[in-house]
């Protein structure tokens, strides 16, 4: 999967690409936008620092080592291109909250990083992500530097000066900025606010009744009160900042006309799948990507494409058919409006190249061609440096540059120096024939310290392969490193895009699910064929789509002894009732009351109608906001005799961000395949209670597996 790109849009990727669409797991959870400021991880004030090199032998990687990794969470160079400001964020365990840290770092050769503080709270998103979507902004003289910062209780934008020294607040706005961008000038900054609900609201609510219908999402847990706010949306408001005078004022029609945000622009687009959308400078054209509808990938063997059209309205150009590009990443403006830079790629897995097209179409022109993931990434005013998030597959991001004219890339400043001293498993890509003779892959890390002639038990990452530092998959929950420091081969797999199909064809629809025995079982072969794998213990894990994919192998093939899902799915009858979403069900075929012809094709795919198939044990590590639509599956397991165990943690949505949760579901995870695959208990006293427990699951174990079963086959 693409790299950089959050875990909200891999989400919608798989919406756009018919697999399970609008159902359970795959949206998440809204935070409560009442209660948001007091539930989840803390924020700790004290500013990220970024240590010289340590000194020390190498070592084997920990889950702490992962969990305190500094993360990138956004890089703009500035319009001189001299300088390159950048934030960065890091886990604190022993309090459960995040740090941060505002840089910035000349572009000159041996220049390095300054400090200019904390750049405030981390900007979780409705999945309960920190994604890197919002780099420090540049003011047009390369002066200062600007971003949102919450001190007072809303958020605001502040400004910093390149050279260091105390930010100063330039919004002081009754309300939560949204977001904001320099006029060209650099004479005001236009930005957007957005109203805080009103308490009161919630309080009339309460005390009357609500009526049900599909509207309400009976999938997450949470007050109904809570759930009927989130339905309508908040007043939003755009307002001009003058930087001679300090004064605020509302925007007026024309000049919002020239700060819409995409939404609104794009609102009489019929295509929901639109992804990201960006107004040019002058505000009259909007560039966006939007994710291909069946026809359209199927005749272009693509996942989406960058289109642009007016802002009031007409007809979008796709600026990029043609070119054979297979998705589009970043994009932005340049300048003067006249250009589009994005990055672009093919569905190999291998690094995306940068390109600029004009923005009234033509031949789009490749810029620079990577060796390595390089993303995320900014241009100067005059087109010849780029910055940006470089990483490998054994090296975490670092901040770099590229030089357009040359495509050479430099490292300005690694921010996990530690990583140096830390002893990792090569990583190898392999690649493989899918069940329709396409070729796909995955990224395969063999044992630390392997020893040639010896056999490893197998764990199995699903869903998407992020490029770059193979961290913890999709939702950061696995630990590849510290899978492979215990003894264990990983391999991280790309399911690939799903079929299109026709709308309501249940036997077109079901190949999205039955594709996987084949597809799976070709890329584990590739692995097996390789002479370390044993075939007898084999491991599959997902978040998302990857949870599905769990759910489903492990009860209609053999192919994997042993399953760790981050939540329980939903592909079962009891989701149908309780989700509101029955429409999204008959896209698959599988409208109406699950009863009768319907109830036989719930039986072929519904992983709780095939329990009794079910050999694997399996660990579920769940958000409590999303846990409700997996439960036929976990209870007919449970009645079954079969080994499973689920926990639910508290305050946690699609994606678990409490680092206490992080590490202990790291801990567990690995655990849990030592205890089943190597017989291998930890002897931590505090880990007494859990193993007592799986041994009660491995005498279940025993009885599970006396029982034969046959795989289903499609």
């Amino acid at each position: 999967m693409i790299k950089g790109i959050s875990i909200a849009v891999v989400i919608w990727f798989a919406i756009s690409l018919g697999t399970w669409a609008q159902t359970g797991n795959m949206r998440g959870g809204k935070p409560n936008r009442i209660q948001a400021e007091t539930r989840g991880p803390g924020f700790d004030p004290t500013p990220v620092q970024i240590p010289s090199v340590l000194d020390g032998a190498r070592r084997p990687l920990t889950s702490m080592d992962l969990l305190t990794i500094r993360d990138l969470k956004g890089v703009q160079i500035s319009p001189d291109g001299k300088s390159v400001a950048f934030v960065v964020s890091q886990a604190v365990y022993k309090t459960n909250s995040y740090r941060t840290g505002l840089f910035v770092v000349g572009t000159a050769m041996g220049s390095k990083p300054r400090s200019l503080g904390s750049a405030g709270p981390p900007r979780w998103n409705f999945v309960g992500e920190y994604p890197p979507d919002e780099p420090p902004s540049w003011s047009p003289d390369s002066r200062y530097i600007t971003y949102r910062l919450k001190r007072t209780g809303t958020w605001q934008i502040w400004r910093w000066n390149r050279e260091g020294g105390e930010p100063v607040q330039l919004t002081h706005n009754s309300y939560d900025v949204q977001s904001f961008k320099w006029w060209p000038d650099g004479s005001r900054i236009m930005f957007e606010t957005e109203n805080r609900r009103d308490p009161e609201e919630a309080r009339h609510l309460a005390e009357r009744g609500i009526l049900y219908d599909e509207n309400v999402d009976a999938r997450t847990c949470q007050p109904i009160v809570d759930s009927e706010l989130q339905r309508e949306p908040l007043e939003r408001k755009t307002w001009i900042y003058s930087v001679a005078n300090g004064k605020e004022s509302k925007a007026t029609a024309e000049e919002t006309r020239g700060y819409p945000i995409w939404q609104k622009a794009s609102k009489d687009l019929k295509d929901r799948d639109i992804s990201v959308g960006k107004v040019s400078p002058d505000g009259k054209t909007l560039a966006f990507t939007r994710f291909l509808s069946n026809e359209e990938r199927k005749a272009r063997r693509a996942y989406s494409s960058l289109f642009v059209r007016p802002v009031s309205a007409g007809q979008p150009i796709d600026l990029i058919s043609g070119m054979g590009v297979s998705w589009v990443g970043d994009f932005w403006w340049s300048s003067d409006g006249s250009q589009v830079y994005f990055q672009g790629g093919l569905n190999d897995g291998l690094p995306p190249s940068l390109y600029v097209v004009a923005s009234g179409g033509g031949n789009a022109r490749e810029l620079a061609h990577f060796d390595v993931w390089f993303g995320r990434y900014s241009v100067d005013a005059e087109t010849a440096l780029a910055a940006g998030i470089r990483g490998t597959t054994t090296t975490p991001d670092e901040v770099a540059v590229v030089d357009l004219k040359t495509g050479a890339i430099r490292t300005l400043v690694n921010v996990n120096p530690e990583f140096e001293k830390i002893h990792l498993s090569p990583v190898s890509r392999i690649e493989w024939k899918n069940k329709d003779g396409e070729i796909d892959f995955g990224y395969l890390i063999k044992p630390l310290n392997y020893e040639p002639g010896k056999t490893y038990p197998l764990i199995v990452t699903s869903y998407r392969v992020i490029q770059g530092f193979q961290r913890g998959a999709v939702g950061d929950e696995y630990p590849m490193q510290v899978f492979a420091a215990n003894g264990f081969a990983v391999l991280a797999i790309d399911v690939g895009p799903a079929p299109g199909f026709e709308w309501g064809n249940f036997e077109e629809a079901k190949k999205i699910w039955f594709s996987l025995i084949p597809n799976l079982g070709a890329a584990v072969k590739v692995a097996e064929n390789m002479g370390f794998v044993d075939p007898s213990r084999k491991g599959i894990t997902g978040l998302s789509y990857g949870q599905r994919i769990v759910d489903f192998m492990i009860s209609h093939s053999d192919l994997f002894q042993a399953g760790i899902a981050s939540g329980l799915g939903s592909d079962d009858p009891y989701s149908y009732y309780i989700e509101g979403g029955q429409k999204a069900y008959a896209m698959y075929g599988l409208g109406g009351l699950p009863e009768g012809e319907t109830s036989v094709r719930w039986r072929e795919v519904s992983p709780a109608l095939n329990a009794k198939r079910v050999k694997a044990p399996l660990l579920v590590n769940a958000a409590d906001s999303e846990f409700r639509t997996g439960l036929q599956f976990y209870t007919t397991l449970k009645e079954l005799g079969k080994p499973v165990e689920v926990f639910l943690y508290p305050d946690e949505f699609h994606v678990k961000n409490q680092p206490k949760h992080r590490f202990e579901i790291y801990e567990r995870n690995v655990d849990w395949f030592r205890f089943w695959f190597k017989g291998e208990e930890d002897a931590d006293p505090a880990k007494a209670e859990q193993y007592a427990r799986w041994r009660e699951l491995r005498k279940l174990q025993g009885n599970n597996q006396k029982s034969v079963t046959q795989p289903i086959s499609q």
